[in-house]
């Protein structure tokens, strides 16, 4: 009987154990989170695998298929999301952030040319006797 009660008291200990720890992941991803879309701003259309970083921290994410970021667990303050993305301006947008607020931001970035210096291309034919 002391054996059955120990055994009892072991996976009361655990699930409770369970419990708390996903109470602990579940507030942690609503804690501090800013989401949202990158757009085109000419046309609207959403941009895939856009660069998105908290300045001057290590928090940053990508956006996916569809134009969608989120970054979970930034400090809560006052803080600038880098936009960038390869054929366009690097976009700066300041954001302040309460704690436990999930804020949804959007951004349009501008297409800008990639300029580069001339490229010459030439060949000769070869020629068999």
């Amino acid at each position: 009987m002391y054996n059955t009660f120990m055994k009892f008291n072991f996976y009361k200990s655990l699930l409770f154990l369970v419990f708390l720890l996903s109470c602990f992941i579940f507030s942690y991803v609503k804690a501090n989170t800013v989401a949202g879309f990158v757009k085109d701003v000419r046309n609207g259309e959403t941009l895939s695998y856009v660069n998105v970083i908290v300045k001057d921290t290590n928090y940053g994410a990508a956006t996916d298929k569809n134009g969608y970021y989120v970054i979970s667990g930034i400090p809560a303050g006052s803080h600038t999301l880098v936009f960038s993305m390869i054929g366009y301006k690097v976009m700066e947008k300041e954001i302040t952030v309460e704690s436990g607020q999930v804020l949804k931001t959007d951004a349009f970035l501008e297409p800008e040319p990639i300029l580069m210096k001339e490229l010459v291309v030439s060949a000769e034919r070869e020629r068999f006797t």
